[in-house]
């Protein structure tokens, strides 16, 4: 599911996710555009179906942006990638398991290069781009939210802030 709003340059995104079942893969897509510079919901790139998936289409496609991944089974991890090319920037283990059927408060901010990505206060990744992959941090574009795999959750209460 995309945004359609695009996000400011500095921002906090905030929302609340009940995750519904046994395990699960949360994906957070964020700051997504082509590398034309046009939005990702343009119609080029919307209907692109030159990648044999949707993850690959966003990952190693035409497209740029961030996404962090984060598991909440027995091998609860968070890995924050930068796109295109799927590069692991960091990788954090999490030593709480998102609750089934409850709700969680998540925050994600970006403030220049530095990125926090918070669940319930608590710090699941903290990353700053240092610009040494490709020179350029990610900017605007749009923000998506992604399950994959076993993965059932209702989301609710997402708001968007700019940072001044």
């Amino acid at each position: 599911v995309w945004c359609k709003r695009k996000l400011p340059e500095n921002f906090v995104v905030e929302y609340e996710v009940t995750p519904l079942s046994a395990s699960g893969f949360f994906l957070i897509f964020f700051c997504y555009k082509g590398q034309d510079g046009k939005s990702i919901l343009d119609e080029t790139h919307f209907k692109d179906r030159d990648h044999p998936t949707l993850f690959k289409k966003y990952t190693k496609g035409r497209l740029d942006g961030y996404h962090i991944s984060y598991r909440r089974n027995d091998a609860a991890n968070c890995n924050f990638r930068k796109n295109s090319g799927q590069v692991l920037m960091k990788q954090h283990a999490i030593d709480k398991i998102l609750p089934a059927n409850r709700a969680v408060h998540v925050s994600l901010s970006k403030n220049g290069g530095r990125f926090i990505l918070k669940v319930d206060g608590t710090v699941f990744m903290d990353f700053t781009d240092d610009r040494t992959r490709d020179g350029k941090i990610r900017e605007g574009g749009h923000i998506g939210l992604r399950q994959v795999y076993e993965s059932e959750g209702v989301y609710d209460n997402f708001r968007i802030s700019e940072l001044k």
